[in-house]
């Protein structure tokens, strides 16, 4: 766990990995997993999929990225100086030649970029192939904070938002939180996000009674906050009400812990001026 050497031809790990998800990877894409660590696939081409899968999802390309690369308490990024196992440099040549194909992308990785356990010359360098390419990148998924939780990528032009990286809870226990997972309904055509669905279970009544050990629908993302959509400007004035509407920060707080005792926090204590900026 957080260490990984990219000078290795072959890592034991990853390749342990693989032999493990392999059901989930044609030849090709194991391939490309275990000598680079990352890897690509065209959604129609995933081996559990559907005919009607394969009509809605054509020319999408799930894009799983390796987020080791910029983890600070990755100590063996000391000996790497740039990109290690060359990861941007692939991800920059596979935007343009999908940008060229006219397909679309969604990225999947651990770690969001806009955490401060990514190292921020890293994070940079991939927020600008998300400016330079977001008419390709149409939905992006971490999770690593064990909360729900967005962020905002803005241009480097004008500063406008122009996508975002959506923090999923974690399926698992953990300080305070409940376990919860995420369902996301894209638009057929665009491939863009208009639902996000969450789903928890309560660990509390869990353990009092068997019959409440399930997961249930909590909430919607638009419905919640009130959103016309998920476009990034949306969820951008969304996290600007943060600073002047304290219950508002106080269900994103909330939300945040999946409703867990680190939410109940803050609806005892509210969540104050400094609080509130934090979130937007």
């Amino acid at each position: 766990m957080n260490t990984q050497d990219f000078n290795l031809d072959k890592d034991p790990v990853i390749e342990l990995i693989s032999e493990a998800w392999s059901h989930w990877m044609t030849p090709p894409v194991k391939e490309e997993y275990v000598k680079n660590t990352y890897y690509s696939y065209r959604a129609v081409e995933h081996p559990d999929t559907t005919t009607e899968f394969k009509r809605k999802m054509e020319k999408t390309r799930i894009i799983a990225l390796n987020t080791q690369n910029c983890y600070v308490y990755n100590f063996y990024l000391l000996n790497q100086f740039n990109d290690p196992k060359q990861q941007f440099e692939w991800l920059e040549n596979l935007l343009r030649e999908m940008e060229k194909n006219g397909e679309v992308g969604i990225i999947i990785g651990h770690m969001s970029p806009g955490v401060s356990d990514c190292i921020n010359t890293l994070s940079t360098r991939l927020r600008a192939l998300q400016d330079r390419f977001q008419h390709v990148i149409r939905l992006s998924l971490y999770g690593h904070t064990h909360d729900e939780e967005f962020e905002i990528v803005r241009s480097f032009n004008d500063n406008k938002p122009i996508s975002v990286n959506h923090v999923t809870p974690s399926f698992t226990t953990f300080l305070g939180r409940n376990p919860s997972f995420r369902a996301i309904t894209l638009d057929v055509k665009t491939k863009l996000p208009i639902k996000v669905e969450t789903y928890t279970l309560n660990i509390d009544l869990a353990n009092k009674d068997d019959a409440h050990a399930k997961f249930v629908f909590n909430h919607e993302l638009t419905q919640e906050y009130n959103l016309a959509d998920l476009s990034p400007a949306s969820i951008f004035n969304l996290t600007q009400k943060f600073r002047d509407e304290e219950e508002l920060a106080i269900k994103y707080r909330t939300n945040m812990s999946a409703k867990g005792p680190e939410g109940h926090y803050y609806k005892q204590y509210g969540c104050d001026e400094q609080c509130r900026r934090k979130l937007s």
